[in-house]
């Protein structure tokens, strides 16, 4: 009997082990509206070994909404891609960070597929779009400074051009503390290690061991989370 019972005991054990380090998989409904659309196809995309595949597609024809069931089983980024027969390849292609949810909903106009886009559902991908604004106005004035600065070089005005480089370096490190800051806020959330291997994997190994340090174990061991790590890793060159 007590033979029985210890055989029982440790295939219950198995049985929760395997569970509870297995990632379950949600179905997600992921639904949209692209204001202005009448005909053209709207494929959901995601990155796979390098490649981007096809997640789920639809052709519409004289409607303007779509819907997705899509499994998830953790955050991760995809793309919303609308082919409106124009002949230009990907010029419609926005980025989602999307999640187990029962439902996420997107809104757009096709005229302005990317500006205008809306989503709602998804906490990383509001958190996403929150970094992106902040961001943007750092990229915006790195490029008027290497303008300017490339106007000086043409000039032969070394001492102006040399303080406008000395304004872009300080720019750069300060997008990278706010970036840096900005994933140490939102630790509990996959945005924050997405975005340092994304937009700042150069930085300083110190700075990113400190945003993985502070990461809730559920964002340790997401996609992101050990993509963080092993960056990390390879500087140590471990």
């Amino acid at each position: 009997m007590k033979s029985i019972l210890l055989k029982i005991a440790v295939v219950t054990a198995i049985i929760i082990g395997a569970v509870s380090c297995s990632k379950t998989t949600d179905t997600t409904n992921f639904s949209g509206t692209i204001k202005g659309l009448r005909k053209g196809t709207v494929y959901l995309k995601k990155v796979e070994d390098t490649s981007l595949v096809v997640v789920d597609s639809v052709y519409l024809n004289g409607a303007d909404s779509f819907s997705f069931d899509v499994a998830i089983s953790e955050p991760d980024i995809y793309y919303l891609y609308l082919d409106k027969k124009d002949g230009i390849q990907f010029n419609d292609l926005a980025e989602l960070f999307l999640e187990p949810s029962e439902n996420i909903v997107v809104t757009t106009q096709l005229d302005q597929f990317t500006k205008k886009m809306v989503v709602k559902g998804s906490k990383n991908h509001t958190r996403l779009e929150a970094y992106k604004k902040v961001s943007s106005r750092f990229n915006l004035k790195r490029f008027e400074l290497i303008n300017e600065m490339s106007k000086q070089v043409a000039r032969k005005n070394r001492d102006s051009a040399n303080t406008i480089k000395q304004q872009l370096q300080k720019l750069v490190k300060n997008k990278y503390l706010y970036t840096v800051n900005f994933a140490m806020s939102n630790k509990e959330y996959e945005v924050a290690p997405y975005i340092l291997t994304k937009e700042i994997k150069d930085a300083q190994t110190k700075y990113l061991d400190t945003v993985y340090k502070s990461l809730i174990p559920k964002v340790k061991t997401s996609k992101y989370g050990k993509k963080l790590e092993k960056l990390i890793l390879e500087r140590a060159g471990k």
